[in-house]
């Protein structure tokens, strides 16, 4: 079992695995679509964890007008929508130091300026993680 110092903690690939299992299961608990664009791959989240690497076990989700390789970017807008081939500095940083992307959530912000509503469909926003 591999471990590692953080903080003077001890994590081992168990504990990273489970902290990540985690936060999986209160995204698929809470199952509100107001929360996520796109919830990352779980499988392929757990499989890539490295506990050699000092952010390992740790998770965090971006906002949608923040670049993800792989998940579309809309700030708020679906005609806005692109999908980057790379992620933005800061989110590459904290895979690279071992953190795991959680996915993309929904960004109104911006939106709701122009709009004064969210759509109906989407109901409520939370900060959930």
């Amino acid at each position: 079992m591999t471990q590692q110092s953080r903080g003077g903690d001890v994590v081992d690939r168990d504990d990273a695995t489970s902290r990540v299992a985690a936060a999986f299961d209160a995204i698929a608990s809470i199952d509100d679509p107001a929360l996520f664009i796109r919830v990352a791959d779980r499988e392929m989240a757990l499989d890539s964890l490295d506990p050699d690497l000092p952010l390992a076990g740790l998770t965090f989700a971006v906002k949608n007008n923040i670049d993800v390789a792989g998940f579309d970017t809309t700030a708020g807008c679906p005609s806005y929508a692109f999908r980057p081939d790379r992620s933005a500095p800061v989110v590459q940083r904290l895979l690279q130091a071992g953190a795991t992307c959680l996915g993309v959530g929904r960004y109104w912000e911006a939106k709701c300026e122009f709009a004064a509503a969210r759509p109906a469909t989407i109901g409520s926003i939370l900060t959930a993680i």
